[in-house]
């Protein structure tokens, strides 16, 4: 059977102050009045059926998904003690999943990114689950058209048809991480780049065969936890990326090339970018705001009137407990600045 696994266990900090530790970007409805959780739900379900949607999260978050997602039964939500990574996360789920199917094959993605075509995303991952099915042994991932040379994605090389399948199939030839701008924009002259989606379809089998050969202690200390549910025991799980730890090793590995207006949601200036394209104007302001000589600015605010003059490209985010201000340009530096309040003990804020 066909099952989608929904990754939920991220923070989302360059999203800060709004994306906190106790309420993470995937729950908040940045975008309409249904949060990122929520609209991927609806996707999954909409591709396998409510029954066959899977959720990973840490334990602290398992009450607010419940929450959010009414329809999705208590044993579908995976509980992780500690986050470990999306490769910890996807091999528990893959093998809780093969354990009562052993035949599945999976959909994975991530629980806070956004997609503007759900249409044309829902008949490119069918097409996705009929290759795995004909290709039982190779990893598929969704790559993203790039149309700018952004630094905050990772990126895909492909190479040829990766079989005489009538739909887009390609070859990956190698996955590169963040890129400077200079090594981004050859990228984009060369056309044989895609962002990386982080969005992975495989049988199930397969999967844990390839943690097995290439991640074999990440393999054997989930199924230690799973034997005997010991939080200790997980927390010697290796925290290492899907990517790095088993799609970057294995041998067979292709990717369909996908316009569906997607963004991971990465940082405040992908979300102006996002709702710039919906309103005839240069400010995006959700709240209350007035100014004068002031444009091109993300403006947030939940409770207070915020008053600006003379500001341009700027960042401007209120909360109850925190305000953010800073340039457009340098909104990927909010992670450091998280790092920061981390290290000075200012939890309260996190």
């Amino acid at each position: 059977m066909k099952h989608a696994v929904i990754l939920a266990g991220g923070v989302g900090t360059r999203l800060w102050p709004f994306s906190r530790r106790s309420s993470p970007k995937q729950f908040q409805n940045f975008l309409g009045k249904k949060s990122l959780l929520q609209q991927t739900f609806e996707r999954a379900a909409k591709l396998v059926g409510e029954k066959n949607v899977w959720l990973v999260t840490v334990v602290d978050h398992a009450a607010q998904t419940k929450a959010q997602l009414p329809k999705l039964e208590l044993d579908r939500i995976i509980s992780e003690p500690v986050g470990r990574n999306t490769a910890a996360a996807i091999s528990l789920a893959a093998q809780t999943i093969t354990e009562i199917d052993k035949d599945a094959v999976l959909a994975i993605f991530p629980s806070d990114h956004y997609i503007g075509l759900p249409k044309e995303f829902q008949a490119i991952c069918k097409n996705a689950f009929n290759f795995c099915d004909k290709h039982q042994d190779t990893l598929l991932t969704l790559g993203i058209q790039a149309t700018e040379p952004n630094t905050g994605y990772g990126y895909i090389e492909v190479g040829k048809p990766f079989s005489e399948n009538k739909e887009t199939v390609l070859s990956v030839k190698r996955f590169l991480e963040k890129p400077d701008l200079k090594t981004a924009k050859r990228f984009i002259r060369s056309g044989k780049f895609l962002w990386n989606s982080g969005c992975f379809f495989g049988v199930a089998k397969t999967i844990n065969k390839l943690f097995i050969e290439h991640a074999p202690q990440i393999s054997e200390e989930v199924s230690k936890f799973r034997a005997n549910s010991q939080n200790s025991t997980y927390e010697l799980v290796p925290s290492l990326p899907f990517d790095s730890a088993i799609v970057e090793k294995a041998k067979h590995v292709a990717v369909i090339p996908a316009s569906v207006q997607w963004s991971d949601l990465g940082s405040w200036e992908a979300l102006y970018q996002i709702l710039l394209e919906k309103n005839d104007t240069s400010n995006i302001v959700v709240g209350t705001h007035e100014g004068i000589n002031s444009e091109n600015s993300l403006i947030i605010g939940q409770n207070k009137l915020i008053a600006t003059v003379g500001i341009k490209d700027a960042v401007i985010i209120e909360t109850d407990e925190a305000i953010l201000v800073c340039q457009r340009d340098s909104v990927q530096d909010v992670k450091k600045l998280v790092e920061k309040l981390d290290e000075l003990g200012k939890h309260k804020y996190l």
